[in-house]
């Protein structure tokens, strides 16, 4: 074949190669524009099937309550229920439908069958247990809404009010009825009331299955809290509304009054409170009027992992799209070694490129290997967290918990050794003055291998006090160094109150902090000082224990899942200090030793200029040998890490270069092996670079995929 001419099977291995890189091209546009966004309308589009179908489900059970509460209503008014059969009929009622919180009638004053004076038999569930009570207040005073509202202005249901004999948070059905033979005055004669709890409906939407601090909530048509993760919000009444005025949050405020219209939708919001943006769902339940919402933060749902693996397939096609368009290239232009080291070149550029874009994607997008956690960011997650273990507590007939406000501020963090660091800072716990006066003031550092706490003040609001303390602690914590040096470290404080036998739990100070989203690093000292660190994010959290002693004391109520408050704070290594005291060494080595390669010749010239001897490069390559030990001594001297750190693996690739350089030489200057002299030497000289970076990119997807 004459020079220049180009066969056929090259041309279509360069036709196939293009196609196949555009291929893998728009590929790679398309898996880059799944975003986190995409991500997060994935898990949303699931969950608002689950709120449709559950907003549905309550929508019918209403329904099914409003026809037996009409039903006990028209038989009483048309004589077939008598009040003799009364108690028997609102027990059968409860039986069939386990969800109603009570069920009963409650008369007016003179139309009672017992005569003048209130009369209201009802039913009430206590656990899974139904039994017979009577309301024995006035309940026909102006404040009952329950009460007035139905008589006056027909069957409808009610708005959420905390009903003063169970002191729970309940709403209901009403229906009016009249009594054979009342006078024609056209008012009822009573009510039939269908009562459920809060606490029913709340375990209804928890089925929705939110991740993260996300919750649901319901509204009745006035704005009423019937379910929200804070249960002052309904105990008191509040509205949508006034949450909204008090945080001037205008997004929630016409959200509110879009949901409360009839609508169903969702609205982007940012809390006003937390920083975090999230995303609010609002279902409409058409029976009662009442909206369903549900909140999600997008950092919550978000897959980190998913996004960084994503990126790294990125990586891996983008080299497979440039080693086949360098392969196609150099087949077509077939120009013998200046063709070879030109696809050396090539593909070892790709191969180092794309290790330097898996480095940038894990130093951006790592995460810390932390235990299982329950983060705690706003007052509903606290909300969500409390009412969780109170029924724990009950189940297990433990003692009732006692909750104390806990709140931290961290001045400075500094690395004492591999396992040691020292935290500076303030604490304060606020002590309710009635509720908690039998309990010790003072906590406990459990991590602490030294510290040193000093009250500095005590602040009396009558209602509360205030205690806070300046501590220096020096905690031994287990840190991972296996991915330095792209690693992402927790550094914790754990806490635990001083009355070790009681069941106190500690609970987030939130009130203490303007913001509690994690990224605006509450609790942490603005002007912080780390050197070679970048904080990433600080905040509460929740991690479950079980320690095999009781430490002495009988009925140890935290020996088995009790919840330790943690406040975690989130390191991000700076990638440039090692980079220059490691990695260019390292590189640095790496070209000496293929330096030492290229010397190897048996041409003349080459020779006599090189001045090449197989002794000296040996020599060479032991002082490298030697340098790289010392080197790779000290750094594991310096992070003492129990297991094999990703820095590591450039280490052992150079020790097989060394030795790789080393017995090419000799094999060069002492056998006639076909493959060590072809061309001088030529092919262990293509191969140092592509070898080398091959295994180090194997290393790096292995490591961080």
């Amino acid at each position: 074949m004459r020079r220049g001419c180009v066969h056929p099977w090259l041309l279509a291995t360069f036709v196939v190669g293009l196609v196949a890189s555009a291929g893998i091209t728009a590929w790679l546009g398309e898996a880059r524009a799944r975003t986190e966004r995409e991500i997060f309308d994935e898990a949303y589009a699931v969950a608002e099937r689950r709120t449709v179908e559950i907003a549905r489900r309550i929508d019918e059970r209403l329904r099914g309550t409003r026809r037996v509460a009409a039903s006990i209503a028209d038989e009483l008014s048309d004589g077939t229920l008598t009040p003799a059969d009364l108690d028997a009929r609102l027990a059968q009622v409860m039986t069939d439908d386990p969800t109603l919180f009570s069920v009963g009638v409650a008369y007016e004053p003179a139309a009672g069958p017992a005569g003048p004076g209130l009369y209201a038999p009802h039913m009430v569930r206590d656990q899974d247990i139904v039994h017979a009570g009577e309301l024995d207040f006035d309940y026909t005073a102006f404040e009952h809404r329950w009460y007035g509202e139905p008589m006056l202005k027909g069957a409808r249901w009610n708005e959420p009010y905390l009903d003063p004999t169970e002191d729970t948070v309940v709403v209901g059905f009403g229906a009016p009825f009249r009594t054979p033979g009342s006078t024609d005055d056209g008012n009822p004669d009573g009510l039939v009331l269908a009562r459920y709890s809060a606490d029913e409906i709340r375990r209804d939407i928890s089925e929705i299955g939110l991740g993260g601090g996300g919750y649901p909530f319901l509204i009745s048509p006035e704005g009423r809290f019937i379910v929200h993760p804070i249960d002052d919000y309904m105990r008191a009444g509040q509205t949508v509304f006034e949450l909204a005025w008090e945080r001037d949050d205008t997004v929630l405020h016409a959200t509110a009054i879009r949901a409360i219209g009839g609508e169903n939708g969702y609205v982007d919001h940012v809390d006003s409170v937390t920083g975090q943006v999230s995303r609010i769902l609002y279902q409409r339940i058409a029976e009662a009027g009442w909206s369903l919402g549900v909140v999600f933060f997008t950092a919550d749902i978000g897959n980190d992992d998913a996004r960084r693996h994503r990126l790294l397939l990125v990586v891996v096609a983008g080299v497979a799209t440039l080693c086949f368009l360098i392969a196609s290239v150099v087949a077509l232009l077939r120009d013998g070694e200046q063709a070879a080291w030109a696809g050396v070149c090539g593909g070892s550029l790709a191969l180092a490129s794309a290790i330097g874009a898996i480095w940038f994607i894990a130093g951006e997008h790592q995460e810390v290997q932390a235990p299982t956690t329950v983060e705690v960011i706003d007052h509903s997650s606290v909300s969500q967290f409390v009412a969780a273990y109170f029924q724990r507590s009950e189940e297990l007939s433990m003692e009732a918990p006692v909750f104390i406000p806990t709140g931290v501020f961290v001045q400075s963090i500094e690395f004492t050794s591999s396992t040691n660091v020292e935290v500076t800072g303030y604490l304060w716990q606020r002590y309710h003055r009635g509720r908690n006066r039998d309990l010790n003031r003072g906590f406990i550092l459990p991590e602490a291998i030294e510290a040193t706490v000093n009250e500095v003040y005590r602040y009396d609001t009558g209602e509360f006090e205030s205690i806070g303390w300046y501590f220096v602690a020096t905690l031994r914590q287990n840190f991972s160094y296996e991915q330095y040096p792209f690693d992402r470290q927790e550094v914790w404080l754990r806490f635990w109150h001083t009355d070790f036998a009681r069941n106190v739990v500690l609970v987030p100070d939130l009130d203490a902090y303007d913001i509690t989203n994690p990224g605006t690093l509450p609790g942490v000292e603005r002007d912080f000082v780390l050197p070679g660190w970048s904080i990433a994010a600080s905040g509460f959290n929740y991690r479950s224990k079980n320690y095999n002693a009781n430490f002495g004391i009988d009925d140890y109520v935290g020996q088995d899942a009790f919840p330790e408050l943690h406040f975690s704070i989130h390191l991000r290594r700076q990638f440039l200090s090692p980079f220059v005291s490691k990695f260019i060494p390292l590189f640095v080595v790496a070209a000496m030793l293929f330096a030492l390669l290229l010397i190897n010749s048996k041409h003349e010239h080459r020779s006599d200029w090189f001045g090449f001897k197989a002794m000296d490069v040996v020599l060479g390559c032991a002082a490298l040998f030697f340098v790289l030990i010392f080197e790779h001594a000290a750094l594991r001297e310096e992070l003492g890490s129990p297991t094999v750190m990703y820095l590591e693996n450039l280490y052992f690739g150079l020790y097989l270069a060394t030795l790789f350089v080393t017995m090419n030489a000799i094999m060069f200057a002492t056998t006639g092996w076909r493959l060590i002299q072809f061309r001088d030497n030529l092919l262990p000289k293509l191969l140092f670079w592509p070898l080398y970076l091959t295994g180090l990119f194997v290393v790096t997807m292995v490591a961080f995929y």
